[in-house]
């Protein structure tokens, strides 16, 4: 019996949610599919993403039309070279943060084609407006399915990713905040805090026994499959949580969010806006992105947006050119990234 079971051949057709797992455990599966070759069960789904994408684009369109009315269109003509321009800037730090991808997916010995690698990278930023962009953990789930990467592995990398973002943008903040605030807010502060961060970071790395007795504990509590995944995870954060690659990868992620910030300046300067520093603009776009994040809106829509407007408008520049210049940006970072990410997918899906 136990032999017959195991040459057992299942073939199953299902085209709902309900039939996930019967699909899963077939031999040849076909999801939503009547054709000899198999077709199986989809390991995500983009359909809950329109609505969001279709909502957020019409009320970007309302918003500038009740900011410019009929002068939206030649505002955008006459910033035409300044988006390319940005587009071209914010590609280049895309590029910046691949190189640091693929530095932490060596650190953990995972070595992966840079074509396959890229892909699925650029395809997990489809998830983008997912709260905290926890929707990228996919870059996960491909890894495994294509590469064979486990997935601790590269949640772990993904993790030290986010930690190295969320570094850079308090650092871009603290070396900008007297823009805001004038001269009285000497640089005395924002060293002070970056000097007590960067002790206490380089006091938490300095306790690596700590941290691998209570990975260790919390081992212990869960199940032998989730043990196991706790031991990798273990594993990857000892060869993560090094000095030396959390500062390149920190340096990497404040010179891409950099780029961002200069931008958002270059639309600015086409806009005729001469009141508004690199550096203010720099901190505009950083901090709306942080509080958007910090937030746990999908994509801090309505957020960041409002926080880029607010802080546009501390430094003097009027609610009719900051409104535009806000929805520009916002179209050029997180709406250029989940356009990539979607395209990427579906080549993914094609294959």
């Amino acid at each position: 019996p136990n032999r017959t079971l195991k040459n057992l051949v299942i073939e199953a057709y299902g085209d709902s949610k309900g039939d996930r797992e019967l699909l899963k455990a077939a031999t040849i599966p076909h999801y939503r599919s009547f054709v000899d070759q198999p077709v199986e069960y989809p390991l995500f789904s983009l359909v809950q993403l329109m609505p969001v994408v279709a909502l957020a684009l019409l009320g970007y369109l309302s918003l500038g039309l009740l900011s410019q009315g009929p002068e939206l269109l030649p505002l955008l003509i006459r910033l035409w070279p300044q988006v390319l321009l940005g587009l071209f800037l914010v590609l280049f730090g895309y590029g910046i943060r691949f190189v640091r991808w693929r530095m932490l997916m060596n650190a953990v010995h995972q070595s992966i084609p840079i074509t396959t690698d890229a892909r699925i990278w650029i395809g997990s930023y489809a998830f983008t407006v997912t709260p905290a962009k926890s929707g990228e953990a996919v870059r996960a789930l491909l890894l495994k399915k294509e590469i064979g990467v486990p997935i601790p592995t590269s949640l772990m990398s993904l993790l030290v990713e986010r930690i190295s973002d969320g570094a850079s943008v308090l650092l871009l903040l603290l070396v900008n905040m007297p823009l805001l605030f004038g001269r009285e807010f000497s640089l005395i502060l924002p060293g002070a805090i970056l000097t007590l961060v960067g002790f206490l970071l380089w006091l938490f790395l300095q306790q690596q026994e700590w941290i691998n007795g209570l990975l260790s504990r919390l081992e212990s509590i869960f199940t032998s499959k989730f043990r196991i995944a706790g031991s990798a995870s273990s594993l990857a954060l000892k060869s993560l949580l090094k000095f030396k690659l959390l500062f390149v990868s920190i340096v990497m992620s404040t010179i891409s969010w950099f780029f961002e910030g200069l931008s958002l300046w270059l639309l600015l300067k086409g806009m005729g806006v001469t009141k508004i520093s690199l550096g203010g603009a720099t901190v505009a776009h950083t901090s709306a992105g942080f509080l958007g994040a910090i937030s746990l809106i999908p994509g801090g829509l309505g957020s960041a947006e409002a926080g880029t407007v607010g802080l546009l408008g501390l430094q003097g520049l009027a609610l009719d050119l900051a409104m535009p210049v806000t929805l520009l940006i916002r179209l050029m970072t997180l709406w250029f990234a989940t356009f990539l990410g979607v395209t990427c997918l579906f080549w993914s899906m094609r294959r």
